[in-house]
């Protein structure tokens, strides 16, 4: 017979690779350096509109999600906490015709949830007649952050803060100037992630000289006593 067949559109086309942009919460001073102390995180990235997107993390497949129709998507790994470590992760996308696009580029997180150890070193300076003394500390895990110093003096509000920045060698140290009596002295370091850590020591700063008294016997007969 003249019976005219279906026509049937073929979509052999596989879609354009996938994009993993970003990780939420991204913490620290900088919301964008995919370094971070939280350790349950929603990837996130783009893809072909309405396509399945299968994640991956090292290489081994995490699980799947939905692009939205403006080729937006979003992976909850939420319930599932990341030991401290560097990832690497990965997406590709399938169309409704069952097409697999290329492995996307790799966007590298770092998790990391421990807080700097920071230390301040006064050594036998606890108590000093310096009004100008340095004092010395250290920061583990916080190579080229910023310290920030503060010296409380006793029944005043008057603080003095002063910021230095964590050496190569893991060391800080600041050079206040004080007046008579007793600080508090206080340190705190917050790493890339978002990790704060603290340290406080005693200062007392003493510039008054003893008194010295003389004794002796108010009547005497010798002329060199």
């Amino acid at each position: 017979g003249d019976g005219i067949g279906d026509v049937c559109d073929t979509d052999t086309t596989p879609p354009a690779v996938a994009v993993v942009s970003s990780i939420s919460d991204d913490t620290g001073s900088d919301s964008s350096d995919e370094i971070t102390s939280d350790n349950t995180l929603f990837f996130n990235g783009t893809a072909e509109a309405n396509s399945s997107v299968e994640v991956f993390m090292g290489g081994v497949s995490i699980g799947t999600t939905t692009a939205n129709n403006d080729g937006d998507w979003s992976f909850d790994l939420t319930s599932l906490p990341l030991p401290d470590d560097i990832y690497n992760i990965t997406a590709q996308a399938t169309d409704a015709a069952g097409n697999t696009g290329p492995i996307s580029a790799s966007l590298p997180i770092v998790v990391d949830t421990q807080a700097p150890l920071v230390s301040i070193d006064l050594g036998l300076m606890d108590s000093t007649n310096n009004v100008t003394p340095t004092i010395f500390g250290s920061a583990v895990g916080a190579l080229g952050d910023i310290v920030v110093v503060t010296l409380s003096p006793a029944g005043s509000t008057d603080d003095i803060i002063l910021t230095t920045v964590v050496q190569q060698d893991g060391t800080w140290n600041v050079t206040p100037n004080l007046s008579e009596g007793n600080w508090s002295v206080e340190a705190e370091v917050t790493d890339e992630a978002g990790n704060t850590g603290y340290s406080s020591q005693d200062l007392t700063v003493d510039t008054t000289p003893p008194a010295v008294a003389i004794t002796s016997s108010d009547l005497t007969n010798d002329t060199t006593p």
